[in-house]
């Protein structure tokens, strides 16, 4: 006879799985400006992320102390629900790595649908482009040209596909700087991405400031009476990038079989055209 559901061991695998492969693909996440939380809204929503844009004048020998402001301006984000829902069988619970393997696929497509909206705005008409390479051809003079171009900001990132990423990797242990914040002078961090669906064709990196892209998440509501009625009902947090994941489990009454789903909202807006410089070959 098959074992009872248990939730604590689906609970434990789902939010040890949206850890590891979340906070790994979604990494480059940290280059632009968020607005992450555990706030639960409607769908379609507007969230505004807040950017500072400038910080008025320096005074010299002041007298008086509460002059100048900040000017912050708001990159409006609709947000979208996004689920990955799947189904679970008796013999997939019972057996961990059965479980491990159905839900990483599932969090990959997850992680593969909020990349292509997070790099929607990466066009050439938002942002154009500064280097125009290939694989065998992106040398330093390309992160130099890269590097240049993002003249101010509060921070420099690089995003790179796999192959770009690669150039920059050392020979040597003792010049192994990719992990470290500042790595190259790219004080904002260096991160591999190996999807560029969602943005302009032929695009395989980009030079940004946090300024450039803004990104919001947050929960979708889920009525009360339908959470209690359902056998996993949490929220998973996402180390450093802070984001949040519904994860749910219930009895479909139609198949009459288990169901689970991954759930957040989310949504991607251009702020600063001259914040980021893209790399297309």
């Amino acid at each position: 006879m098959a074992n009872d559901f248990s939730s604590s061991l689906v609970v434990d695998t789902a939010t040890s799985k949206v850890i590891t492969i979340l906070q790994n693909r979604l990494a480059p996440f940290r280059a632009f400006s968020t607005d992450f939380s555990d706030e639960l809204i409607d769908p379609l929503k507007t969230v505004q992320v807040g950017l500072a844009t400038d910080a008025g004048s320096v005074t010299t020998n002041p007298t008086n102390f509460e002059t100048g402001d900040t000017t912050l301006t708001n990159a409006p984000i609709s947000m979208v629900h996004y689920s990955k829902p799947f189904g679970l069988t008796s013999k997939e619970l019972n057996q961990g790595f059965r479980l491990e393997k159905l839900i990483n696929i599932n969090l990959h497509k997850l992680a593969d649908a909020l990349i292509d909206v997070a790099l929607t705005p990466v066009t050439t008409t938002n942002f154009g482009n500064a280097v125009v390479t290939t694989d065998a051809s992106f040398t330093t003079t390309g992160m130099q040209t890269l590097f240049g171009a993002l003249k101010n900001g509060t921070s420099r990132a690089l995003v790179l596909d796999g192959a770009l990423y690669a150039k920059l990797l050392p020979s040597t242990k003792e010049n192994w700087m990719l992990g470290e914040k500042g790595a190259y002078g790219w004080d904002g961090g260096i991160f591999m991405n190996n999807r560029w669906s969602g943005a302009v064709a032929n695009c395989k990196g980009m030079a940004v400031s946090p300024e450039a892209i803004g990104l919001a998440a947050c929960l979708p509501i889920v009525d009360a009476a339908v959470a209690r009625q359902m056998l996993v009902h949490s929220t998973i947090q996402i180390p450093d990038l802070n984001i949040f994941v519904q994860f749910n489990v219930w009895g479909s009454l139609a198949s009459r079989s288990l169901r689970a789903s991954f759930d957040l909202c989310f949504g991607a807006a251009k702020a600063d055209g001259s914040a980021a410089k893209l790399v297309i070959y």
